[in-house]
């Protein structure tokens, strides 16, 4: 299974700000500076006097500052997103563009230069943070109008579509980065979806070569453990019949009479490969097909021994037991130099197989247990099955290869 990590997205009401949003932040650097260069040329154009006159040099001057700090500051913190420069920014704006409403001489248009301010923070800061900016601006706003005016109530009245413009101004604003956020999600959804997908790709590739690996591995414990059985007794019962052709012609016969019956087994059991998955039982119970492998042994004495009630077993456990009992065999043919071997098949109860095959030969060698093209196979083919395979010195005193297999 193929795990897809999250996209890592802030909440913006974590921490004083909110998600980097960096680029939808710098996108507002020259809509401040219009709107507020706009805001002060109408400003210039209605004072009686120029703005940096003498008459109007602080004005002019915090004017100047906010325009600024709001462009070039608003860049910095922007980037960094600070919390300590994101206080310091807000209350510094906040002095100046308070100043600034008291300063000037004419009412009205000055406070449109807020109006940019109220964005920044809910670009900037957690929706907390960026209320409180909101509230701080209106509050400044209508104290200044209720000053000029002597009466807090007018000014409240005459501030009103003011204060419903910087609440317009907040809840716009959070539109916009709800977008934004959305937006930044989706396509991290999409890198991470792209991503899993290539992922998959690779996976599905690496498993359909591990399947041609194993199907490999599979075909060539078939050839060895199957027709190897088969053609080295046959090259024994050859070998047999030229040392007896001058000696024993009744012998000989018999011989190559083995060779031959040995050739057609071979040729079924090619068959019976071909169809060993299928879904259908062979006519052949696995003790019979055991007693016919024993009995086909020339050249050793041999013992065959069943424990439990014979049964149907699956296709797969029967075609592996057969599988392997050929391959001990011929292992004690060709490396034990043994005078008997004895096969032991056990039914458990209530489950459960158990075959053992044990001669009185040589008995085990140094890393017998690593080596051998034919043991790997008996092996696997107990690891595929959630059985296990153990060999030792038996009981005659050679090599003793035992297998158990779940059912």
């Amino acid at each position: 299974m193929i795990a897809v990590t999250p996209v890592s997205v802030e909440h913006p009401s974590r921490g004083m700000g909110t998600r980097p949003l960096v680029e939808t932040g710098r996108k507002l650097i020259p809509l401040f500076l219009v709107s507020v260069s706009a805001i002060y040329v109408q400003l210039a154009l209605l004072l009686p006097a120029p703005l940096f006159a003498s008459a109007h040099l602080l004005l002019g001057l915090t004017c100047l500052a906010y325009l600024a700090l709001g462009t070039v500051g608003y860049w910095f913190v922007n980037q960094s997103r600070a919390a300590i420069w994101l206080f310091f920014y807000f209350v510094t704006q906040l002095i100046l563009g308070s100043a600034m409403l008291f300063l000037s001489p004419v009412r009205g248009s000055i406070v449109l230069v807020l109006f940019p301010l109220v964005a920044q923070a809910v670009v900037l800061l957690s929706p907390t943070f960026a209320i409180s900016v909101t509230v701080m601006v209106s509050l400044a706003t209508v104290l200044e109008s209720a000053i000029s005016m002597s009466d807090l109530f007018q000014g409240v009245v005459k501030r009103i579509g003011a204060l419903a413009a910087f609440g317009f101004t907040y809840w716009f604003g959070r539109v916009v980065v709800r977008e934004e956020l959305g937006r930044q999600r989706a396509e991290g959804l999409s890198l991470e979806l792209r991503d899993a997908n290539d992922r998959l790709k690779d996976h599905a590739a690496q498993t359909h070569e591990l399947g041609v690996m194993r199907e490999r591995e599979r075909l060539a414990r078939e050839v060895h453990d199957g027709l190897g059985h088969y053609l080295t007794a046959i090259a024994i019962q050859n070998e047999a019949a030229r040392e007896l052709m001058s000696v024993d012609t009744s012998r000989t016969t018999e011989a190559l009479a083995k060779v031959q019956s040995l050739a057609q087994e071979a040729l079924a059991d090619v068959r019976r490969s071909i169809n060993a998955w299928h879904i259908h039982q062979p006519a052949v119970s696995l003790s019979r097909q055991v007693e016919l492998l024993v009995n086909s042994v020339s050249g050793l004495d041999t013992a065959l021994t069943q424990r439990g009630a014979s049964r149907p077993v699956a296709l797969a456990i029967e075609h592996t037991l057969i599988r392997i009992l050929q391959e001990g065999l011929t292992n004690v043919r060709k490396h034990a130099r043994a005078r008997r071997v004895e096969v032991l098949l056990e039914f458990g109860e209530p489950a459960g197989l158990r075959l053992e095959i044990a001669d009185d030969g040589v008995g085990p060698r140094p890393h017998t247990e690593s080596s051998g093209f034919g043991l790997n196979g008996v092996r696997e083919r107990m690891e595929m099955l959630g059985g296990r395979m153990d060999i030792g010195r038996s009981q005659l005193g050679g090599f003793v290869l035992r297998v158990e297999v779940p059912e």
